[in-house]
């Protein structure tokens, strides 16, 4: 017996039509007070973020996050690159999220 299967299914999770930005939200606890991670895709732009809150049962994280937009990239990608430098005389390395060296025009 054959079976012809479908041709146009959707390649990622998604819903026909226009819609509004759907977040993706995990929570470290249910209530969302803990630590929580927002990803969204936004028309031409990604977005992801990182939150730490402190909450009653974990008051240790400080209250801060860490934004990463593609837009705020200026076009360039970024990767962790190893730095060197030298700290209080000691020469070593530290890792920094960046784009390859652009020079001024």
């Amino acid at each position: 017996m054959n079976v012809t299967l479908g041709q146009n299914t959707p390649e990622k999770n998604s819903a026909p039509g226009t819609t509004t930005g759907n977040p993706v939200v995990i929570a470290a606890t249910v209530d969302g007070s803990g630590a929580v991670v927002i990803s969204q895709s936004q028309l031409l732009d990604c977005l992801i973020k990182l939150i730490a809150q402190p909450s009653a049962a974990n008051p240790t994280p400080t209250a801060g996050s860490i934004t990463l937009q593609l837009s705020d990239a200026d076009g360039q990608d970024l990767y962790i690159q190893p730095i060197k430098l030298c700290l209080n005389g000691v020469s070593g390395t530290m890792y920094f999220l960046c784009s390859d060296f652009v020079p001024d025009p």
